[in-house]
């Protein structure tokens, strides 16, 4: 009898202690959800702030790089600036005119040196009877831009 009895008695044991270890794996499962729920909270707070942070250093490297594109265009405008200014100056006018398109001041003589070639078609590019290759002749800036203009609209 002494053994039905323990067996009795062990029977409602094991039972408690299965209940309990429910109790503990409830507790814990909702432990373990809480932690996850706020890992994956974390996360999302952190992923909504890490991508403008990217975001920030990137503009900020673009920043600077526009910035150094500025002050090397700023040079660059200052250069353009005393050469256009060279370029309209009466003296760089009058020393086109006298070399690229041959003209004198009133009162001044030109003078052709033919050498002993006797070819003057050579050294004279502005005589009518000249027949001179266009390649070998430095053309006056106007033609340069007619011809130019030429070429865009046949194509």
């Amino acid at each position: 009898m002494k053994s039905q009895v323990c067996k009795a008695r062990a029977l409602p044991k094991s039972k408690k202690i299965k209940k309990k270890s429910k109790r503990k794996r409830k507790k814990s499962f909702g432990l373990n959800f809480q932690i996850l729920v706020y890992c994956a909270l974390l996360i999302g707070v952190g992923l909504c702030v890490y991508q403008p942070l990217i975001q920030r250093v990137d503009k900020g490297k673009e920043i600077c790089v526009l910035q150094e594109n500025i002050v090397k265009l700023q040079k660059e405008n200052e250069i353009l600036e005393q050469e256009a200014s060279a370029l309209n100056s009466d003296d760089y006018v009058e020393e086109v005119a006298r070399q690229d398109l041959g003209l004198v001041k009133q009162g001044e003589e030109s003078y052709i040196v033919i050498p002993e070639t006797g070819r003057e078609e050579e050294l004279n590019p502005w005589s009518p009877d000249a027949n001179s290759d266009k390649k070998n002749l430095k053309q006056p800036l106007w033609q340069q831009i007619s011809e130019f203009i030429v070429n865009i609209i046949k194509r």
